[in-house]
């Protein structure tokens, strides 16, 4: 991690531009998906639930807390269809991997979301920003 290592070597990241196409339709024909953002299997950051859609686009900029890149590796992006009446489904994730990150650069576009039930159930498209505690005074 030589070149992405600040103080202390913490960083924070932002995840914005979320948007989902699904392949296939839902049992009643459309989605109220929201997307959670976790780091080692804690909940960090969500959406908001998106109405009745299969093409969900979400205004929002999601923020990460500090992390340690010397002890967490990834951070999982979680796709889930809100139920009114039962437990909301899992539809799928995306993986990223914080080594393809770099500091100042804004990285990602479509990744296939990886279902346990199929290949994948449709792409999610993202982008994040590396930001270091040197960059949070200015």
């Amino acid at each position: 991690y030589g070149e992405r290592s600040s103080c202390y070597g913490y960083k924070w990241f932002n995840i914005d531009n979320l948007s989902i196409v699904f392949l296939i339709r839902q049992k009643q024909g459309k989605s109220d998906p929201y997307v959670l953002c976790k780091i080692s299997e804690t909940v960090f950051a969500r959406t908001s639930v998106a109405k009745r859609t299969l093409k969900p686009l979400w205004n929002q900029r999601l923020h990460l807390p500090a992390v340690n890149l010397d002890d967490v590796d990834k951070i999982t992006l979680e796709v889930w269809d809100r139920d009114h009446f039962s437990k909301d489904d899992f539809i799928g994730q995306v993986v990223l991997s914080l080594r393809e990150i770099k500091p100042g650069e804004k990285w990602g576009g479509w990744k296939n979301i990886q279902s346990s039930e199929r290949s994948h159930s449709g792409e999610l498209k993202f982008s994040v920003e590396l930001v270091t505690q040197l960059s949070l005074i200015h």
